[in-house]
Order: C-alpha cells, then sequence, then structure tokens
C-alpha cells in the first residue's frame, strides 16, 4: 500500500456464522483499483471490546460501523470513538431495512453519515471518501424514509413525555404532603418530651413541610455535583487525548467505562475520580458551611430538576452541560436512598432516644434543628406589671396568647402570656444569676 492509502477499521456483526469484513473488502477491491488512493484494512472487529482495542491501537482514517451489532454496542462504540478519537471519521453502514432509531442514535452519537449493506460499491467508496474529508454522507432516499419513520415516534414520544411530566409533577402533591406529617409527628414526638405541643409553638404544617423540603434540597445541592464527576473527567480526557501524539496514546483501552481507561498505567476509576469527586464535596461542603447556604439550595433545585426530567422521559431536552446519563442517575438515587435512610435513621435516634438539646445557649443537636428547622432563641423576658424580676429563658415559639418558654438553668418550661410579658433577645442565659 502507498502512503496516501485510507486507513480503514471495519466493526461488523457475523450473520449465521459469515464473516462480514472480508464480504465488504470483496465488495470494494474493483473500485479501489480504479481509484488514485487504496484501503488499508488495518483491522476486524465483530465487538466493542476488540473495537475500541484496535481503534487505539491502529489509528485508522475511517471506521465503517454496522449498526446491527447487538443491543447499543454500535452507538456505544461510535460515541467513544467521537469523543476521545475525533480524528477518526466514523461512517455507519446499516441492513437494507433501515433501523431508523438506530440510524438517528447513531448520527446523534457521533457518525458523519451512513450507507446501506446492500449499496453498490461506487456508492459504499464514496461515502467513505466523503466522510473522510470530514463531510457528512446522508443518502437521500433513504434518509428521506427515516425521517418518515421517525416523525410519529417523535409526536408519540412528545405527547407520552408530557403525560410522563403532569404524572410526576401529580406526584409531588401528595409527596409534600407525606413531608409535612411526617415532620409534625417528628415535631411532636421531639418538643412532647418537654411538655410542649406543636400548636403552643404556632407554627402550621407547610413550614414544617418547607423546612424538611429545603434540608432535601441542601443534601442533593451538597451531594448532586458528584453524578458530574465521570463527565467531568471524559471532557478532560478528551482535551487531552486530542493534544496528545498517536504515539503516546495507551494501547491498554478495554471498555467505553471510566473504569478501564488507562493513563499511563494509572486507572481513572482509583485516582482521577476519586480525586475530583473529593474536591468536588469539599467545595460544596465548604461553600455551605461559609453561610453561601443559598448556593447549595440552588444546586440541589437543579439536581432535582434533573431527577424529575428523567423520571418524566424528557432528559434530552436538558442542555448539555446539566445532561447526565441514566446509569448516573440510578448510581445516583441509590446512593441518595441510601445516606436517607442513614440521616433518618440518625434524626430518629436524636428524636426519639435524646430528645431536645437545651443549652443557656439556645438548642444544639446533630440533625434535628438543620432538618425539622428547629430553633430556640435565648431572650430576656420582661413582666410589663414589673411584678417579677426579668428572667433569662429560652424561647421556644409561641403563638397570638402565649409565649412558649424554656429556662435551661432550671430544666423547666413556662408558658407566658402575651399580654403580660414582652422579650429582649440576648445572645446566652445567664444561670449564675438568681431568676424568678
Amino acid at each position: 500500500m502507498n502512503s496516501e492509502s485510507i486507513r480503514l477499521l471495519v466493526v461488523a456483526s457475523v450473520p449465521s456464522g459469515e464473516d462480514t469484513g472480508p464480504k465488504l473488502l470483496e465488495q470494494l477491491e474493483a473500485v479501489v483499483r480504479k481509484d488514485s488512493r487504496e484501503l488499508e484494512v488495518v483491522g476486524i472487529a465483530h465487538n466493542r471490546k476488540a473495537a475500541l482495542e484496535q481503534v487505539t491501537r491502529t489509528r485508522p482514517d475511517v471506521m465503517l460501523i454496522d449498526l446491527a451489532l447487538p443491543g447499543s454496542s454500535s452507538t456505544d462504540i461510535i460515541s467513544f470513538v467521537s469523543l476521545m478519537h475525533s480524528d477518526v471519521k466514523i461512517l455507519a453502514l446499516c441492513p437494507a431495512d433501515i433501523p431508523h432509531e438506530r440510524v438517528v442514535l447513531a448520527i446523534q452519537a457521533g457518525a458523519l453519515g451512513y450507507v446501506s449493506r446492500d449499496a453498490a460499491a461506487t456508492d459504499l467508496y464514496a461515502a467513505i471518501q466523503t466522510v473522510l474529508s470530514g463531510e457528512r454522507y446522508l443518502p437521500i432516499a433513504e434518509t428521506y424514509e427515516v425521517l418518515q419513520q421517525v416523525a410519529p415516534e417523535l409526536l408519540a414520544s412528545a405527547r407520552k413525555s408530557r403525560e410522563n411530566l403532569a404524572q410526576v409533577l401529580m406526584m409531588l402533591i401528595p409527596a409534600v404532603g407525606i413531608i409535612g406529617a411526617l415532620t409534625e409527628f417528628l415535631w411532636r414526638s421531639y418538643w412532647g418530651q418537654i411538655g410542649v405541643r406543636v400548636g403552643n409553638l404556632g407554627v402550621d404544617a407547610s413550614s414544617r413541610a418547607t423546612e424538611a423540603l429545603i434540608a432535601i434540597l441542601v443534601v442533593l445541592g451538597l451531594l448532586g455535583p458528584l453524578m458530574f464527576v465521570d463527565k467531568w473527567i471524559l471532557m478532560a480526557l478528551s482535551w487531552r487525548q486530542k493534544n496528545r501524539s498517536p504515539q503516546a496514546v495507551s494501547t491498554e483501552t478495554k471498555d467505553s467505562k471510566m473504569d478501564d481507561f488507562r493513563i499511563g498505567g494509572w486507572s481513572m476509576a482509583g485516582v482521577a475520580r476519586y480525586a475530583v469527586a473529593l474536591m468536588v464535596l469539599v467545595v460544596m461542603v465548604t461553600v455551605h458551611i461559609s453561610g453561601e447556604k443559598m448556593i447549595t439550595i440552588v444546586v440541589g433545585t437543579i439536581i432535582a430538576m434533573i431527577f424529575i426530567a428523567h423520571a418524566a422521559g424528557i432528559s434530552d431536552s436538558l442542555p448539555g452541560a446539566i445532561r447526565v446519563d441514566k446509569s448516573e442517575i440510578r448510581k445516583g438515587l441509590v446512593v441518595f436512598g441510601v445516606i436517607g435512610s442513614i440521616l433518618l435513621s440518625v434524626l430518629s435516634a436524636e428524636i426519639f432516644l435524646r430528645g431536645p438539646i437545651l443549652r443557656p445557649d439556645g438548642l444544639h443537636g446533630v440533625l434535628a434543628p438543620e432538618i425539622l428547622g428547629l430553633s430556640a432563641r435565648p431572650v430576656k423576658l420582661y413582666d410589663v406589671t414589673k411584678q417579677h424580676k426579668p428572667l433569662g429563658l429560652l424561647y421556644l415559639g409561641g403563638n397570638g396568647d402565649l409565649y412558649v418558654m424554656y429556662d435551661p438553668c432550671k430544666k423547666t418550661t413556662r408558658f407566658v402570656s402575651v399580654s403580660s410579658a414582652r422579650v429582649e433577645f440576648i445572645d446566652k442565659v445567664d444561670c449564675s444569676s438568681t431568676s424568678d
């Protein structure tokens, strides 16, 4: 072969035990002899693993890939090669009965065009030359047929997506009610240990539900960005790959998953993924602790919207910057489920076993104050009739008639008439002074 030959990698299925690769070459042989540029087949692969190994090792000019590979292997290979080896041009090969959904997915994944397996050798070779130059090759008749077949599915998909979105949003209404009922039960159990009823505090169910929802958004905001770690690493690897010489490209790639990437002998799963994940987590926790809780809540809201979009089947409409694979969504749901169960267990133990921790400077606790929105602010209570000395107490809440107070020094609860007293917020109750 001369230096001007076209380096071709063929990725083909093996129907009925026949080897598709050589049959394709026989189709092209006569045409190639008449052309100034010859074809050099640098590899033939029949599955995803072999294809990814060969594309890294052989560095072809064009990859001709059969869309009849089992499952989603064809799309996975196209997506990986278009991202990690953008210099390799991809041409899809499809059966005579064009699988329109696979053609659309192949183009979306990065193929520059497609051609029928039954196309004339001249058309097949013309398609290879076209994509080699970086141009698109879309046969008019076949593409018209694909569009006709896809159109009804798009309409049905859009209608179904709207229905799914409406169902998901409707499900959120009882979910909020359940959260409100749960938080009311936890409030009642928590404050009931010191003789306080929820109604005495003047907090309605909507406020309790809001506090709980905010706590959920905070958790999503802290942990949600971890779902994007693989995407960020892939983007970094893609940039690195584009700026490396062919001699420096690793030949260790075995699959399109992040766990199998090898750069200089290092496992991306063992080093880059966990390093980036830890860095992202530290940044989010630092932002939250520093007082910028609104940022965490906004991020949590975005993550919640991503989950809702996936549940409704409209994730494709999300901007690319916040679109993640279904596998990452599944892993995220598992992680959030496990962490949520742990937090609920800790919260339950704090509420039912420990009870309120009320000290002179206010309410203390691990999760209850943060998740349930509980508070106990130090105040100075003044008797408007001046029959009693000012008292240092903790203000738990109240309604139109009563202030609910707790004496952290004597460990007693007081209910004070609103009309007979006024309060002034202070930093800390002084238990060294007498009070009564």
